[in-house]
């Protein structure tokens, strides 16, 4: 809380002193200005006034108007523009001015006798005089004296002392503006905390939750200015980056399961071969040593004609099964399908595999509905079948029992062979369907290479159906399902 309060603190102060700075330093110019040049510019206009009021009276005066006449419009130049007229003789007579005050006339009038006197003695024609003095009525005095027709003195005299007066107000103002000017600019950096502040602490906020890879939280920052449209800018980097991120684990995990799928797989190839060697080591072994036998004439040819032809027989059913295997994954294996009664089939095979069960003393079971008719190759459901048949009796207890089952379910025939026996471990029972697979992982040559649960499965697929194996109370259940067909 107490670092989020100095972010948001940080950019308030630097905008309020950001802003003071620049008031303070154009107060503090236009403080120097007013200082160093109006004083001058002040005496400038006032000058160039002054010289326009005088040359117009002249103008006037030159035109003969009758003294009241003169008098009134010198009247009006005093109470119009502040200017007093005064015309004098060369003898430095005042014989008119344009002010009443009986003091102040007086005033005026040492005045004027002391303009002519400074004119006289230095006379350059047109020229302005300025005087200051150490008196009530005039302070800072500023004369314009021109010659008439008649050699009289015209003069024009107006006060500066309003200058000193408007400068020192002004600077009074310019101090009392300063003072509510940083009253405004506190209450500016409130709203610059609510306005600009606030919503960049949050927007820092949750960028630097997606710098962290969070992108739960978003920018709400309801304005149609650039900080809204930063704020949006930022929700759509983060939606982006999290869809990115998700993708490239999702891609990622899929990578790691194709890598371990290859590595299992190269693992069952290896195992594959070693099987396939030992499978076809011995009886090419056996056949050796027997077709020696009958050579060495030491054997009963009959006999070990016998065992050579079994065990042939053997490695042909092995290289069998793999070119089966091949033929179906590349989709070259050719089926003839046609409409059969799957139920007879079933009642054959069964019938068949029971002369496997009278040494170990193995009951089957059967439960088969008439009539389950099917589409497909009745020749390799067989050999589907006898591959369950032949897997449970080599799994089953002695003593034990195999329940085989064949009914309808909706629009398809499910067919179960259940056995007693060891229930199949929980990280293997999904890996038995893949090719090169073996749960028995002893070198007994019982005939299986870990190729009958692959191949039955690819040849469901092909008829549209589903293999499953499931771990019962007795033991293991294996099923199928293939589509029933209707007459």
């Amino acid at each position: 809380m107490r670092k989020k309060r100095r972010i948001r603190d940080s950019i308030a102060k630097r905008l309020f002193l950001m802003t003071t700075s620049i008031f303070l330093g154009i107060t503090i110019f236009n403080v120097l200005i007013q200082w160093m040049f109006f004083e001058g510019y002040y005496n400038y206009r006032k000058k160039e006034t002054l010289e326009k009021q005088v040359q117009s009276f002249k103008s006037e005066y030159e035109d003969e108007y009758t003294e009241v006449d003169l008098m009134q419009m010198m009247r009006e130049y005093q109470q119009k523009y502040s200017v007093t007229i005064a015309v004098v003789d060369k003898a430095g007579s005042c014989t008119m001015l344009s002010t009443q005050v009986p003091r102040v006339d007086n005033e005026r009038l040492q005045l004027v006798r002391n303009i002519v006197m400074w004119f006289q003695n230095d006379p350059v024609g047109n020229r302005f005089i300025k005087e200051s003095r150490n008196s009530k009525y005039e302070l800072n005095t500023l004369a314009y004296v021109t010659t008439g027709e008649n050699n009289e003195y015209i003069i024009g005299i107006t006060s500066l002392e309003q200058v000193s007066e408007a400068s020192e107000i002004s600077l009074q103002m310019n101090f009392y503006f300063a003072i509510i000017s940083v009253v405004i600019l506190t209450f500016i950096s409130v709203l610059y905390s609510n306005t600009i502040s606030k919503p960049l602490v949050k927007i820092n906020r949750v960028a630097k939750k997606i710098a962290k890879l969070d992108f739960k939280e978003k920018c709400v920052v309801d304005r149609n200015d650039e900080i809204g449209s930063l704020s949006k800018s930022i929700n759509v980097m983060s939606t982006n980056l999290e869809e990115t991120l998700t993708s490239l684990r999702e891609a990622n995990m899929k990578l790691q399961e194709d890598i371990e799928k290859e590595r299992q797989l190269e693992k069952m190839r290896k195992e594959f071969i070693a099987d396939v060697s030992h499978e076809l080591k011995t009886p090419i072994a056996l056949i050796k040593g027997y077709a020696e036998g009958i050579q060495d004439e030491i054997l009963d040819k009959e006999d070990a004609v016998k065992i050579i032809i079994d065990e042939s027989d053997k490695m042909t059913k092995l290289v069998m099964d793999m070119i089966n295997l091949s033929q179906l994954e590349n989709g070259t294996f050719k089926m003839k399908k046609e409409r059969f009664n799957l139920s007879e089939i079933i009642e054959v095979v069964t019938d068949k595999s029971k002369a496997l069960c009278y040494d170990r003393k193995i009951d089957v079971k059967v439960n088969i509905d008439e009539d389950l008719y099917v589409y497909g190759d009745n020749v390799r459901l067989e050999q589907v079948l006898l591959n369950y048949l032949s897997n449970g009796i080599r799994h089953c207890y002695d003593e034990g029992e195999i329940i085989v089952t064949a009914t309808r379910s909706g629009d398809d025939v499910l067919v179960e062979v259940e056995n007693t026996g060891d229930h199949i471990d929980d990280d293997e029972i999904d890996k038995i369907w893949e090719k090169f697979y073996k749960i028995d992982k002893g070198r007994k040559r019982d005939g299986s290479t870990g190729l009958g649960l692959s191949i039955t499965k690819n040849i469901i697929n092909v008829h549209g159906g589903n293999v499953a194996v499931v771990n019962t109370e007795k033991g293991v259940k294996f099923s199928f399902t293939i589509p029933y067909s209707k007459k």
